[in-house]
């Protein structure tokens, strides 16, 4: 009897989870201009579909054309590169928040509507504010490097970026203190050296940029 009862309400439960997750992505789909096929299949992926918070002229933060999963921090890129083998061409997928599993709370992955992959970093005002550089100095660096080496964008926030490489530098040591010289905190609160800030890039096949 227990037993019955007790997967009544589970039954329950999960029609409960299902309505309410069947008005929000339509919601979401007039909010953000994505298709409810699309939401539902970056949905599957993680939990808690909403809309993405990016960041406005103003610095501060405000409701963005996208949509934002929350994704166990292990599971974050691979679910980037799900999401963007099932959707194909024409959305832009990275990682808007990441946590670092600190007690487990889970990193974001979102997804916008672009054939720019830029816009990742224009939607989430990705800058270096305290080096002077702001969104627009950050796109014209990045830019520079995806014409010489291909970047693929990965990640992005409020003062960070990551990509990976399609032609990887080399030899990577001259790069890195470019890259060094653009965004110090990743050598000066990280790898303590430009030498292990190369040998990072080389064996991960990544760019990661972080102002603090």
């Amino acid at each position: 009897m227990t037993r019955i009862l007790l997967r009544g309400l589970l039954g329950l439960l999960v029609l409960s989870t299902s309505a309410v997750f069947a008005a929000d992505v339509p919601a979401l789909s007039r909010q953000t201009g994505l298709s409810v096929a699309v939401i539902e299949t970056a949905a599957s992926f993680g939990r808690n579909p909403r809309r993405l918070i990016g960041m406005n002229d103003k610095g501060d933060e405000a409701p963005a054309k996208g949509v934002m999963i929350d994704v166990p921090a292990k599971d974050a890129f691979p679910a980037v590169e799900k999401i963007r083998a099932a959707l194909g061409k024409g959305y832009v997928v990275f990682v808007s928040e990441q946590n670092f599993n600190i007690n487990n709370k889970p990193d974001q992955v979102a997804v916008i509507r672009s054939d720019d992959q830029l816009d990742a970093l224009r939607i989430m005002g990705t800058n270096g504010i305290n080096y002077d550089l702001e969104t627009k100095h950050v796109l014209q660096q990045l830019k520079r490097w995806d014409k010489k080496y291909g970047l693929t964008i990965v990640g992005a926030g409020m003062d960070w970026v990551q990509a990976s490489f399609k032609m990887k530098p080399s030899p990577m040591l001259p790069f890195a203190r470019e890259v060094y010289k653009f965004c110090p905190d990743v050598v000066d609160q990280g790898t303590d050296t430009v030498e292990k800030l190369a040998e990072e890039m080389a064996r991960g096949n990544t760019l990661y940029l972080w102002w603090d």
